[in-house]
Parts: structure tokens; C-alpha cells; sequence
């Protein structure tokens, strides 16, 4: 049961993918472990470990994320795809 709405922000998609927790997720789903349950209070970094396993189980061709401190080009178009058409939110 919902108790309340949760107040989001806009947030660029690179900076989403930046996110620790998106890479996290993305990883955590490639290595087969299961779902974790963030306990931070920042409800996004949630939403990020949750795009990135949905990333993860959308693109399997796609490695990894960051090539060293910046987006991997490849996975930010396919990133960006799976966005525009609601795939991931």
C-alpha cells in the first residue's frame, strides 16, 4: 500500500548512468545476484540501481557502462533509445 507520493526531480540521463547505484545495479543483474534493497534516504539512488539492472537485462551485448571516468558512447545510445520508447524509466 502506497502511503504517500514521493517527490522526484529531473535528472539528465547521463548523470543517471554516472550514478554509483546505476552501476551498481547494472552490475549486480550481470553477475546474477538479486535485487538489493537500497537503504539510503535518497529515493533516486534506488530508481538508479533499478535502471541499471533494467538496462542490464534490456542490452546484453553492452560491457559495461563507463569507459574510465566517462560514458560509454555505445551504451549511452542505447541507453538513450530504451528511454525515449519508455523501455526503462
Amino acid at each position: 500500500m502506497m502511503t504517500g507520493n514521493y517527490n522526484s526531480k529531473r535528472v539528465s540521463l547521463r548523470s543517471c548512468m554516472r550514478s554509483k547505484y546505476f552501476i551498481l545495479g547494472f552490475n549486480d543483474y550481470r553477475q546474477g545476484n538479486m535485487f538489493k534493497e537500497i537503504t539510503d534516504r535518497n529515493k533516486n539512488f534506488q530508481f538508479n540501481y533499478e535502471r541499471g539492472r533494467q538496462f542490464a537485462a534490456a542490452c546484453p551485448d553492452i560491457v559495461r557502462v563507463k569507459d574510465g571516468r566517462t560514458i560509454n558512447s555505445i551504451a549511452y545510445r542505447e541507453a538513450s533509445v530504451l528511454f525515449s520508447h519508455r523501455h526503462i524509466l
